[in-house]
């Protein structure tokens, strides 16, 4: 199956590559090539694609900063799916926003900016917001799920 002309035919506005290499995206520098890389921009996108994946049975999974991944050096048949568009970052009511994509770096930047205190035991640690969340980054002081009130989430093709 052509995993490309299948999303885009489902969903022509979202971003795409072909032969993504893997090796070029993780911290280590290990892995072969995906045939597919999609870039969703928002939640509903990523809802839209899980949905299409799951019609077709398509093999995926998640990337963030590429830390703490190990891929094989084979070809994977499927679709990295990659948060980088989602790098939004707001205040709203004395609370951050932060995209699944926002990088570490850019989360201190901001929260150091804004006068928002908490995050900085995180320092160094490469990541990114979506990928911290879901593997709970952390240090001796505390995880990042720690400072976490609410999280929107695809999950089954849906926003919960």
């Amino acid at each position: 199956m052509d995993f490309f002309s299948v999303i885009r035919g489902g969903l022509p506005p979202l971003r795409l590559e072909k032969n993504f290499s893997l090796a070029e995206h993780t911290t280590l520098g290990c892995g072969g090539v995906a045939d597919v890389a999609a870039y969703p921009s928002c939640g509903e996108e990523t809802a839209a694609l899980l949905r299409l994946l799951d019609r077709y049975g398509i093999p995926r999974f998640f990337l963030g900063a590429g830390a703490n991944v190990l891929s094989d050096d084979g070809r994977f048949e499927g679709v990295v799916v990659l948060f980088s568009r989602m790098d939004r970052l707001s205040f709203r009511e004395g609370r951050l926003l932060a995209g699944a994509g926002v990088g570490g770096g850019a989360l201190l930047r901001a929260c150091k900016g804004s006068g928002v205190g908490g995050f900085e035991p995180f320092a160094g640690i490469p990541m990114t917001v979506g990928g911290g969340i879901a593997m709970n980054a952390g240090v001796r002081d505390g995880h990042l799920g720690d400072r976490v009130r609410r999280v929107l989430a695809a999950d089954g093709g849906k926003l919960r």
